[in-house]
């Protein structure tokens, strides 16, 4: 029948064109402001009870004829079966439409419309093509509205909210570059109030709105999205002015969130928080190809991430919670998620959160800025890297639980496909707060803070003081470049352990170990850790610790060097190898009399220790030498010789041809103490070694001393250089 402009053309129709109960209950009830309901649910297939032609449902909706004039409350339409096109293409329509629970046998064409509201709730149709509208009021596809066709409403500004909640869209038009199929396109859009996808939303293609504009909240609470060979979420630039929630809404509802597909939500803007509240995301079955995802996707073709928030600017938190609303919803992302370069203005907090993913990174907040706090604890589980390189954390960092309990878990992943092998990369990063390490479990791959720079570094101990989790294995720690202001710890109980100073942990043998195990790489020592140490707890006033530090730091320098030299030496031949290896023999033997004796420097005072031995030593031998007989005058004229001739059978000539009696009466006296003294301090000379020397031929003490007093002189003049040193203060304790 021609399409239909006054009530004449309609109801001068005959034979099968003549109107339907349903379509004169429908003029009836428009004229008088009324809904029209033919029943509760979208019927099945057309009546007469049910049966409404889609140009007389046209007709009204603009307005009818002034035979036929429609109440401004509108068309209110309930449980029909639309027949034909519903065509309201750049219709300027005057008052609100309500289709409810009706089927269409078409799809819905408003491409250009001026809308006073638009309601499908419940209605099944073959699509929607509403493109380049305005809408004065809310547009309602929810409470299982269903559409076997893409719905197209980019480009359409909304004066209300843009409600999808419990909708059903499906069969969508591979338009992506790939064979991702939408099924809902807002590109462009623009929402004065809320973009509702929530309780029950299920789109079984892409939802894309790139560069909306949504003036109150973006809500996908238990909704699912599957799109397995593709995006299920597309969202790039577009700004939320309030808060964005994706995930489960709470046991309460009866739902659970479901995402099969790449959520591409790069370069949002978002005025309140961004919450991730439970749920299950996946990452579509093959990564995006550079063609299909263009320069701005981050992942390669071995990379695979399920959502993707890279250089958002997000003005509140940013929570991965799986405990949101006191339901038990484990929040589960199957494929890396990308916060890479965003912004966020208050905190990042994942807490009993799973991000797995078999390749690269599971979770990425590489060069984003956080105003506040990110705390990645109670339950969080990572498989596959936690990059934080290059953030900037205007708050604290917590990795874990200072009280015992779920703690965290981090793993690099399959070892056999992620080539990056860490579990958490924090090189380059800033935190101006504390950062928090305590009660992490890695079950694989590598922690790296190199070059990082934080506040205060706080550990979680033992009771005992010994630290429970930072990774302590061959190539399992890098902490080279990494720069802290204080020291801090709590034990295993969340009490702080004694300190000294300003939050500094006494126990300095725990951080030796640990600083020991972030300093060597591979075949490489880094002394840096050593010496930010001892820096920070000789500023704290441990003046004790750091020294023990930096004599840790040198017996692990020599030992590096030694090696090294013995690596190089074994590449020689048999031959040429000899004198180098013998030389580093040398160098072991040499480092550890330093070590013994003053600390590799930096415990001078301990030569006094050294020089006493010494004495001991050279006093114990002169004595017995003496009262062996093992000593001659050496300044003595030809009267001991004589005396030497007639009194050799006596076991101590000289001690009586200097006694009282003798002729050596005024000779210098024998001492062994100023002896022993002078000969091992050479700074300080008694007369005594050039008055009396130790013979070679007088038995065998004097033949030891006469060999054993040059070594002891030789270590005397180095142990008493160290002492004086020590004494005056030039050498270097700090």
């Amino acid at each position: 029948m021609p399409r239909i402009l006054t009530l004449t053309d309609f109801t001068t129709c005959t034979g099968g064109d003549a109107p339907t109960e349903a379509e004169r209950a429908l003029i009836e009830a428009c004229r008088s402001g009324n809904p029209c309901r033919r029943g509760d649910m979208a019927p099945e297939a057309g009546s007469d009870e049910r049966s409404v032609r889609a140009d007389l449902l046209r007709y009204l909706i603009l307005g009818g004829c002034d035979l036929c004039r429609v109440d401004p409350a509108g068309v209110h339409l309930e449980g029909a079966f639309v027949v034909g096109k519903l065509d309201l293409a750049y219709a300027r329509i005057p008052a609100p439409i309500k289709l409810l629970s009706c089927r269409f046998a078409e799809a819905i064409h408003a491409q250009g419309a001026a809308l006073k509201s638009l309601a499908l709730t419940g209605s099944q149709c073959a699509g929607l093509i509403a493109s380049n509208c305005q809408a004065a009021g809310d547009i309602l596809l929810d409470r299982d509205f269903q559409s076997t066709g893409q719905v197209q409403l980019s480009h359409t500004t909304i004066n209300g909210k843009l409600d999808c909640t419990g909708g059903r869209f499906e069969n969508g038009t591979a338009s992506m570059g790939d064979q991702t199929k939408i099924v809902l396109a807002a590109d462009g859009v623009v929402i004065s109030d809320d973009f509702l996808l929530d309780d029950g939303f299920h789109a079984a293609g892409a939802v894309t709105f790139q560069n909306a504009r949504i003036g109150g909240s973006l809500l996908c609470r238990n909704a699912t999205f599957v799109s397995p060979d593709g995006y299920a979420l597309a969202g790039a630039k577009a700004e939320v002015a309030l808060r964005m929630e994706i995930g489960d809404r709470g046991a309460e509802t009866g739902g659970k969130f479901t995402a099969v597909g790449y959520l591409l939500l790069l370069d949002m803007k978002i005025g309140g928080d961004a919450i991730l509240s439970g749920g299950k995301f996946h990452g579509p079955r093959r990564a995006p190809t550079e063609e299909s995802a263009g320069s701005d996707v981050k992942a390669t073709p071995a990379q695979i991430y399920t959502l993707v928030l890279d250089r958002a600017d997000i003005a509140g938190n940013v929570l991965f919670d799986s405990k949101l609303d006191a339901h038990d919803s484990k929040l589960e992302a199957h494929g890396g998620v990308s916060l890479f370069g965003c912004k966020v203005g208050g905190s990042f907090e994942a807490s009993d959160a799973t991000f797995i993913t078999e390749v690269g990174c599971a979770l990425v907040l590489q060069d984003a800025v956080v105003a506040g706090n990110v705390a990645l604890h109670r339950g969080f589980k990572a498989v596959g890297e936690v990059s934080l390189a290059g953030a900037k954390i205007g708050g604290g960092l917590a990795v874990g639980d200072r009280a015992l309990g779920a703690g965290t878990t981090l793993s690099s992943g399959n070892a056999d496909t992620n080539q990056t092998k860490a579990a958490f990369r924090g090189d380059f990063m800033t935190v101006t707060g504390m950062l928090s390490w305590g009660n992490v479990t890695i079950t694989s791959g590598f922690v790296s803070f190199g070059s990082a720079t934080v506040g205060v570094l706080n550990e979680l101990l033992a009771k005992d003081g010994r630290n429970l989790t930072w990774p302590a294995g061959k190539d399992s720690l890098f902490l080279n470049g990494l720069n802290y202001g204080r020291l801090s710890s709590v034990t295993g109980d969340g009490t702080m352990s004694g300190t000294a100073g300003p939050g500094i942990t006494v126990d300095t043998s725990t951080r030796i170990k640990w600083v020991r195990s972030g300093s060597i790489w591979g075949e490489e020592f880094y002394p840096q850790p050593y010496s930010q140490l001892a820096r920070v707890l000789r500023e704290a006033g441990h003046d004790r610790g750091a020294r023990e530090v930096l004599v840790a730091q040198a017996r692990e320098t020599r030992l590096f060097s030694r090696t090294r030299a013995d690596t190089r030496a074994k590449m020689l031949g048999p031959i040429r190898r000899l004198w180098p290896r013998f030389v580093v023999r040398l160098r072991y033997l040499w480092d550890g009399f330093l070590g013994w004796l003053v600390g590799y420097g930096y415990r001078p005072f301990r030569s006094l220790r050294g020089l006493a031995l010494l004495l001991v030593v050279a006093v114990w031998m002169a004595y017995s030498t003496w009262i062996h007989g093992g000593f001659v005058p050496s300044k003595a004229d030809t009267s001991f010789s004589a005396w030497l001739t007639a009194h050799g059978a006596e076991r101590n000539p000289a001690a009586s041809w200097s006694s009282a009696a003798g002729p050596g009466r005024d000779y210098e006296a024998f001492n062994p103490l100023a002896w022993g003294f002078e000969l091992v301090v050479p700074l300080i000379s008694f007369g005594q070694t050039g008055a009396w020397a130790p013979s070679s031929t007088r038995g065998s003490w004097g033949w030891w001393l006469w060999w054993t007093r040059w070594p002891l002189a030789v270590l005397g003049w180095i142990v008493a250089g160290f002492a004086a040193g020590a004494v005056t203060g030039v050498i270097r304790r700090e």
